[in-house]
């Protein structure tokens, strides 16, 4: 018998749903990794060379499917803050709300990654609290929309985006209290996406608009979107 002689080995082609969306840097639009063009597709900036999507971080999606169904071991609290404490390339958010201890968590996300929130139904003071983070650490920056006369005035949108990989998206804000009652609902009223197509478009329909100014009181000098993806 000829001896065998082992095949060489060849790369293995990364399937798209194994990539993270691009992120545009001027409008923080994410585009599936099969869209990418040399502009963006909702505000037409051009893309920086070499800037392609990653992979997506196996680690981030363990903590996602954990976060579907926690425990008193892994409570969701604990399981938000390890995702956005393993955060590796940005983080959109929206709150109806922003209490201290996810300011400090944000901002410690923020001295290695840029971090981008709309926080709605803020008050003078959280306001300055969230100007002073920003000057303290310039990668975190956060629109605030101030509170309404009426409760229906305000945008009730809460999403947490992170590297395009993972969302969080339900009736949550980012407050401890808002967090302790979840942890004793057992997850209710959020849900968990971890397809990167699907927290693309959860993205670019809730978080796009509030940033850019095309929805909400935010500030109108947010580059227009005319095509959203």
């Amino acid at each position: 018998m000829k001896p065998s002689h082992p095949r060489p080995a060849t790369a293995r082609v990364q399937p798209e749903a194994q990539l993270a969306p691009y992120r545009c840097e001027r409008c923080l639009t994410l585009v599936p990794a099969n869209r990418l063009r040399t502009r963006c597709v909702a505000c037409g900036g051009r893309r920086k060379p070499g800037t392609e999507p990653h992979r997506t971080d196996p680690t981030l999606l363990q903590i996602g499917e954990r976060l579907r169904s926690p425990t008193v071991d892994q409570p969701s609290l604990r399981l938000l803050l390890q995702a956005l404490s393993g955060a590796r390339y940005y983080v959109h958010f929206l709150s109806y709300g922003l209490s201290p201890e996810f300011i400090g968590a944000l901002n410690m996300a923020a001295m290695r990654i840029p971090v981008n929130g709309v926080v709605s139904n803020a008050d003078p003071a959280l306001c300055a609290a969230l100007r002073h983070a920003s000057v303290q650490v310039p990668q975190f920056n956060t629109r605030c929309l101030a509170a309404p006369t009426t409760w229906t005035a305000s945008p009730h949108e809460r999403l947490v985006v992170i590297d395009g990989v993972l969302a969080l998206r339900g009736r949550v804000s980012l407050t401890m209290r808002s967090w302790h009652d979840h942890s004793l609902r057992d997850r209710c009223g959020v849900s968990v996406e971890m397809d990167p197509r699907r927290v693309a478009k959860l993205n670019n329909q809730h978080f796009v608009p509030l940033w850019t100014g095309q929805k909400g009181n935010a500030p109108s000098e947010r580059p227009s979107l005319d095509s959203a993806a």
